[in-house]
């Protein structure tokens, strides 16, 4: 399902992807905010450790401001729980 704004020709994507390991051949994370890695993608591919994987409240918003702050346009997780989706798509990030 994709939820937000649609990837224009004009706006440049950088891409998110929750990941369970650390390069491409991990599995997606089921979980975006408990995530233990993000795989980013625009120009080239950068690997970003999330510090909130582990905790006990809070991670959601704390992963959606790490990846605001990464320019991310596009999430791919398995799932996106409500307070991270919100504030995501609140600022016009897609969620796949």
């Amino acid at each position: 399902m994709l939820i937000g704004t649609a990837l224009t020709e004009e706006r440049e994507a950088t891409i998110a992807v929750a990941a369970e390991g650390q390069n491409g051949l991990a599995k997606i994370s089921m979980v975006a905010a408990r995530a233990p890695f993000f795989l980013i993608f625009n120009k080239k591919v950068s690997l970003l450790e999330v510090p909130c994987v582990d905790a006990k409240g809070g991670a959601g918003p704390s992963a959606a401001d790490l990846l605001t702050g990464k320019k991310v346009n596009v999430v791919i997780a398995g799932h996106c729980r409500q307070k991270m989706m919100t504030i995501l798509t609140t600022q016009k990030k897609s969620i796949c």
